[in-house]
């Protein structure tokens, strides 16, 4: 009964007024197992069948509002985003969730991305998930030499979000690799990158070498996690400490794949380094870059 029992505005919902006793002594595990441990959660078995979308939404939002505050997701300011496909390409001109494409691993701009999963698709559509540890250790184990390329990062195309007059390149590069409280800050998105290039950002032989040992040992068995949200299903991820990735996947007449995105941030999250969220919400920046 949780969402047919709360009316209220998404920028009104806090664990005050959104009291579900059941779920704050597990909203306190997933707090911790974001911050400090594996940096990813999953639940299932919400009944989204049983609600209308309105109230999922606000269900989804009145949970998520325990684990911090709900932030912007857009320049236009969109607090919810619904992943569907809405036919388009995943360009420079498009985010990821209005495609049906493949997207490869990547982070998002809050401390946490959160999915609600409302109907499955015909085909495909798999979530995977990457430890950003495991990962900074593989590229330290293979190739050393090119974690201070890393360190420095690159420049973001910041897919048409940015503020009329501004450059669509982030102004500085965003490190790929930082520690914050003696923990690994990851913050990538090859694809951002490359359609940075395509506006005229010049990377040398060895920043090509780095970003593509990124995507070969990203992709290993034993780095990345495969998994697939079912119906009532929500998934959260540290953004900072897991990279994310997506399958390709088809709908059908029968079948039509649609989650809900909720970006949320923490006052007291353990990793303070700059986000992706500077470019596509430059008013509401979590953290400042430089």
């Amino acid at each position: 009964q949780v969402a047919t029992q709360h009316q209220l505005s998404i920028d009104d919902l806090n664990p005050h007024n959104f009291v579900v006793p059941k779920f704050a002594a597990r909203a306190e595990g997933i707090r911790e197992a974001l911050e400090v441990g594996r940096g990813f959660a999953l639940l299932g078995g919400y009944p989204v069948h049983a609600h209308t979308y309105e109230e999922n939404v606000v269900a989804f939002a009145g949970l998520c509002s325990h684990l911090g505050q709900i932030s912007l997701q857009t320049s236009a300011g969109a607090k919810v985003i619904d992943v569907v496909d809405k036919g388009v390409p995943w360009d420079a001109s498009h985010r990821g969730y209005d495609s049906r494409a493949a997207l490869n691993f990547h982070t998002d701009g809050a401390d946490v991305a959160g999915l609600m999963c409302l109907s499955v698709g015909a085909v495909g559509g798999d979530s995977f998930v990457a430890s950003a540890s495991a990962l900074y250790n593989a590229v330290a184990s293979a190739r050393p030499d090119l974690l201070a390329l890393l360190a420095v990062g690159f420049h973001h195309h910041r897919r048409g979000e940015q503020p009329r007059g501004e450059s669509p390149i982030s102004p500085l590069p965003l490190p790929v690799f930082s520690f914050h409280n003696g923990l690994v800050h990851c913050c990538y998105n090859r694809n951002a990158i490359d359609w940075a290039v395509k506006e005229g950002v010049v990377l040398s032989d060895e920043q090509v070498q780095a970003l593509d040992l990124m995507e070969e040992l990203v992709n290993k068995s034993d780095v990345a996690y495969r998994h697939r949200l079912g119906v009532g299903d929500m998934s959260f991820v540290n953004n900072y400490a897991v990279l994310h990735a997506r399958g390709a996947y088809q709908d059908d007449d029968n079948a039509t794949r649609h989650l809900i995105r909720l970006w949320v941030n923490s006052d007291d999250s353990v990793r303070l380094g700059p986000t992706l969220q500077n470019l596509y919400t430059p008013a509401q920046a979590r953290y400042q870059l430089g």
